[in-house]
C-alpha cells in the first residue's frame, strides 16, 4: 500500500465484511493486515477474527493463491482455535 489508510476505513470495511460479507471489504481487510501500519493490521486482525468461519474460508483462498500474508496465519490458527490442523487422521 502506497499510503495507510485512515482507521475509521479499516473498521468500516471490517463492519462490512462481518456483517455482509463483501468480498471486497475482506480482501481489503487481508491488505491492511500485510500493511506496516501496525494499528490497522490490529484493527484487522480484530475484524477477520470476529468474522469467524467466512474469514478462514478468505484467508484459505489468500493461501491458494499463494497471495497471503505470513501474519494471516497466526490470525487463521486464531479463527480456527487449537488444534483444528490437527484433526486428521
Amino acid at each position: 500500500m502506497a499510503s495507510s489508510p485512515s482507521p475509521f476505513r479499516v473498521l468500516a470495511a471490517g463492519f462490512a465484511w462481518r456483517l455482509l460479507g463483501t468480498r471486497r471489504s475482506g480482501e481489503f481487510l487481508l491488505r491492511c493486515v500485510a500493511s506496516d501500519d501496525e494499528q490497522n493490521r490490529m484493527l484487522a486482525g480484530m475484524a477477520l477474527v470476529k468474522a469467524g468461519q467466512k474469514s478462514a474460508t478468505l484467508i484459505r483462498q489468500a493461501q491458494q493463491r499463494d497471495d497471503a500474508s505470513p501474519r494471516l496465519e497466526r490470525i487463521l490458527e486464531d479463527v480456527e482455535g487449537p488444534g483444528e490442523e490437527s484433526a486428521g487422521p
